[in-house]
C-alpha cells in the first residue's frame, strides 16, 4: 500500500509539474509571438529566428508529453500487476481508475467502473448497507482520515469474499485532497485459517485440561502455557509455571542432556529427572513436537510421570533378573485371517519373528502352512480346525516353525474366531510371539528339577547320618557323660560321710562346691539334650488358647514366686495354631527368666500380651514384659546364643539355654523372636507366630 501511495503522489507531482510547464510555455508561446510580432514590425529580419526557436519549444513540449505517457503506462503495469485491488478516484467518489486485478475478481471491463460514482460499481451494489458505508468512508477520506474496515463483495459465481479494505487520501504541494486511493485485499483464506487455527487452540486448550499427562508449551526456553496436571505434579500453581525458563524445571544433572536433545531435534520419547518447587526430583518421560501456536512456531511437550513405573520397577527388578534375558528377545506381533478370501495379514513383528524381511510373506493360509515345523505341521492343522469348527474354545497352540537360513524357533499362537449371523467362520484374529526362550527356560528347569530332586535325596542321605550320629552323641551324653558325674557325686558323699568330722570349714566348703558344680554339669547336660531334641521332634500342631496357656504358665511358676510381690498382668490374645508343648516351653522360658530377673525389685511386674496388628507381617506378635534389671541393647545378639549369658552366675543362676531353646521353638513354628531392653528399666520379649 506504501508503494502504491507513493506512486500516486508521484504521478499526480508529475501531472501538476507538466500542466504547469504547460501553462508556462503557452504563456512564453503569447509572449514571445506578441514579441515576434513587434519584432516583425519593427525588425524583420529576426523573424526566422524566432519561428526557429518557437518550433524547439513545440518540440520539447511534445517530448514532455511523451515523458508523462510512458510514465502513465508503467505505473498501470505495477497497479496491474499487485496482489491488491487498487484504484484512483476523486474526493467526491468518482472512480477514474481501477487495477486489473480488482476487475478480474469480479468479471468486468474498465469501461464499466470507470468516471461512475465507486459506490453504484459491481462490488458493493450486492449490499445497500456496505454502499452507506462507502459513502460514510468516502466522506472521511475527503476530509483528510485513512479509512480502513473489513467489508463483503461477491465473486461472479456469487461466493462472499472478506476484503480488507482502505481508503488513503492524497494531497498536492498546496495541502488540497486531489484524489483518494481505494485499496482491497482479499482475507477470506487468512479469516478461515484463523478461525481454524482458534478451532485448534480450543480443542488443544480442552484436551490439556482433561489431559492425565502434563503438557507444556514453550517457546525460546521460556514455558507459553502449561495445563493443570503439569503444576500438581510440579507443585506449582499454574500462573507460576508462566514465563519461567524451561530448564529452571530440569534437575540440575540432567540440563546438559534435555539441551543436547533439543539441539538435535530429538523428539523423544526419552526420560530424565523434572525439579519440583520444593526441591525434590521428579522422574519423567518426555515427547515433543514443533507445533504452530498463538501464530508462532511452538515446542509441545507432554510429560509422563514415572514415579509409579519406577516403584514397580524396583520392586519387581530381584524377581525378574532371572527372566529378563529369556524374555528380552520376545516380542508380540497381530495376524488376522479373512477366510472367505483365504488373505492372511502379519504386523512387521510377525514377519521379524518368523525371520522373513517386509513383504516376503505371500499372505495366504498355505503360506503359513509351508513355514510349521513338519513335525507340528498336522497337531497344528487340527488345532486351527477345531477352533472353526466350534470344537473348542479360542485357538490356542505352540509350536515350531522353520527359519529361512534354517534351524527352527518356538512360537506361541492364540486367536479367536469370528463368525456370521449363520455361524459360519468368516474370520480369524489373534497374536503370535517368541516363545523360544521361554521353551529353553522350561527344558533348563526340568533340568534343573532334577538335579534338585538328586541333591535333596543326597542331602536326605546326609541328614538320616547326621541325626543318627546325633543320636549316638545324645546317647553318649545321656550315658558316659552321666556316669562320672554320678561317681564324683557318690565319692563326695561317701568322703563327707567317713571324714566328715575330721575336715575344717575350708574343705566342708570345697565338697559343698563339688556337690553343687555336679549338680550343674548334670542341668547343663539335661539342658543340652533338650535342645538337641528340640531340633528333632516332630511338630503336632492344633489350635492354642493363648490365654489359658499363659495363666499355666504363670501358675507353674508359683513355688518360685512363692514369698515375692509379683504382679501378673495376662491381656486378651487369641487362639493360634501351635505344638502346644513346645510353645508352653517357650512360654515358661520366657517367664521364668522374668520371675529370676526381676527378683531385685520389691514389686515386680510380669505381662503376657500380644499386639494388635502383627506388625502387617501376616503374623500374631506376642510378648513378655517385665521390669527387672534389664540390658544394654548393644549385647542383645547374644541373647539368643547356646551358653550365652549377660550376667554372672552368683547373680542369677542359668545354664544360657533357655533362650536358645525359646528361638528354635519360634523358628519351628516359622516365627521370629527378638527383645528390646534399656539396662535397670526392664526389658520385652517378643515372638511372632503365622496366624
Amino acid at each position: 500500500m506504501c508503494l502504491v501511495f507513493l506512486w500516486s503522489i508521484a504521478l499526480a507531482d508529475q501531472v501538476n509539474a507538466i500542466n504547469h510547464e504547460k501553462q508556462e510555455a503557452q504563456a512564453r508561446l503569447l509572449s514571445e509571438q506578441a514579441q515576434a510580432l513587434r519584432l516583425k514590425e519593427e525588425y524583420s529580419s529576426d523573424l526566422q529566428q524566432a519561428n526557429d526557436e518557437l518550433m524547439l519549444m513545440i518540440a520539447e513540449r511534445e517530448r514532455t508529453e511523451a515523458i508523462l505517457a510512458e510514465s502513465e503506462q508503467k505505473v498501470r503495469a505495477v497497479l496491474d500487476q499487485a496482489f491488491q485491488f487498487i484504484g484512483l478516484m476523486t474526493p467526491d467518489g468518482t472512480l477514474i481508475e481501477a487495477n486489473q486485478t480488482a476487475l478480474s475478481f469480479a468479471g468486468i471491463q474498465r469501461a464499466d467502473v470507470v468516471k461512475r460514482p465507486f459506490w453504484e460499481t459491481h462490488w458493493w451494489r450486492h449490499s445497500a448497507t456496505e454502499q452507506e458505508r462507502l459513502k460514510d468512508a468516502i466522506g472521511k477520506a475527503a476530509a483528510g482520515q485513512f479509512v480502513r474496515y473489513e467489508t463483503t463483495h461477491l465473486s461472479p459465481d456469487g461466493v462472499e469474499h472478506i476484503i480488507d479494505f482502505s481508503l488513503k487520501p492524497v494531497r498536492d504541494p498546496s495541502g488540497n485532497i486531489i484524489l483518494l486511493i481505494p485499496e482491497g485485499r482479499d482475507i477470506t483464506g487468512l479469516k478461515r485459517t484463523e478461525q481454524a487455527l482458534r478451532e485448534s487452540e480450543e480443542r488443544f486448550s480442552r484436551l490439556s485440561l482433561a489431559a492425565f499427562e502434563g503438557i507444556v508449551i514453550t517457546g525460546e526456553g521460556i514455558v507459553l502455557d502449561a495445563n493443570q496436571q503439569l503444576a500438581r505434579m510440579l507443585g506449582y500453581e499454574l500462573h507460576e509455571l508462566i514465563g519461567k525458563p524451561v530448564l529452571d524445571m530440569v534437575a540440575p544433572e540432567w540440563r546438559e542432556l534435555v539441551q543436547e536433545k533439543r539441539r538435535q531435534g530429538d523428539e523423544g520419547p526419552y526420560e530424565h529427572f523434572l525439579l519440583r518447587k520444593d526441591g525434590s526430583t521428579l522422574p519423567v518421560e518426555v515427547r515433543g513436537q514443533a507445533l504452530p501456536y498463538k501464530g508462532q512456531t511452538v515446542r509441545v511437550t507432554t510429560v509422563g510421570d514415572l514415579t509409579q513405573r519406577r516403584k514397580t520397577e524396583e520392586a519387581l527388578r530381584a524377581s525378574e533378573e532371572h527372566l529378563r534375558l529369556a524374555l528380552a528377545a520376545s516380542h508380540m506381533g497381530t495376524w488376522e485371517w479373512i477366510i472367505e478370501t483365504n488373505e492372511v495379514k502379519w504386523s512387521n513383528q510377525v514377519e521379524r519373528i518368523f525371520g522373513l524381511n517386509a513383504g516376503e510373506f505371500d499372505g495366504t493360509y498355505e503360506a503359513y502352512l509351508k513355514l510349521i515345523h513338519p513335525d507340528d505341521l498336522d497337531r497344528v492343522k487340527q488345532t486351527i480346525g477345531s477352533a472353526l469348527s466350534g470344537e473348542t474354545g479360542p485357538y490356542v497352540t505352540e509350536h515350531r516353525i522353520v527359519l529361512p537360513g534354517g534351524g527352527f524357533r518356538w512360537i506361541g499362537g492364540r486367536g479367536t474366531v469370528y463368525r456370521d449371523a449363520g455361524g459360519a467362520a468368516v474370520l480369524m484374529r489373534g497374536t503370535v510371539s517368541d516363545i523360544t526362550a521361554r521353551k529353553q527356560a522350561e527344558e533348563q528347569i526340568l533340568q534343573l528339577n532334577e538335579e534338585l530332586e538328586k541333591r535333596v535325596q543326597e542331602r536326605t542321605a546326609e541328614l538320616s547320618e547326621a541325626n543318627r550320629e546325633l543320636e549316638a552323641f545324645s546317647y553318649s551324653v545321656s550315658h558316659d557323660l552321666r556316669a562320672p558325674l554320678r561317681n564324683v557325686s557318690g565319692f563326695v558323699e561317701l568322703l563327707r560321710r567317713r571324714a566328715g568330722g575330721a575336715l575344717d570349714e575350708k574343705c566342708r566348703r570345697f565338697l559343698e562346691t563339688i556337690t553343687l558344680e555336679t549338680r550343674r554339669m548334670g542341668q547343663l547336660i539335661d539342658d543340652l539334650l533338650a535342645f538337641s531334641r528340640m531340633g528333632r521332634s516332630e511338630l503336632r500342631t492344633n489350635v492354642v488358647d493363648m490365654n489359658a496357656l499363659a495363666s499355666e504358665v504363670r501358675d507353674s511358676l508359683s513355688l518360685e514366686a512363692q514369698g515375692r510381690d509379683i504382679a501378673w498382668a495376662i491381656a486378651e490374645m487369641p487362639q493360634i495354631r501351635a505344638d502346644r508343648n513346645l510353645l508352653r516351653q517357650a512360654l515358661f522360658n520366657l517367664a521364668h527368666n522374668a520371675v529370676k530377673y526381676t527378683r531385685p525389685r520389691e514389686r515386680a511386674e510380669i505381662t503376657i500380651g500380644c499386639l494388635a496388628d502383627g506388625k502387617g507381617r501376616g503374623e500374631q506378635t506376642f510378648f513378655v514384659q517385665d521390669n527387672g534389671v534389664g540390658f544394654e541393647m548393644k549385647h542383645a545378639n547374644r541373647l539368643f546364643a547356646v551358653f550365652q549369658r549377660l550376667h554372672h552366675s552368683k547373680q542369677f543362676e542359668g545354664t544360657g539355654i533357655g533362650l536358645a531353646n525359646v528361638q528354635r521353638i519360634i523358628q519351628r513354628h516359622g516365627g521370629r523372636v527378638w527383645a528390646e531392653s534399656e539396662l535397670g528399666c526392664g526389658s520385652t520379649f517378643y515372638f511372632t507366630l503365622p496366624k
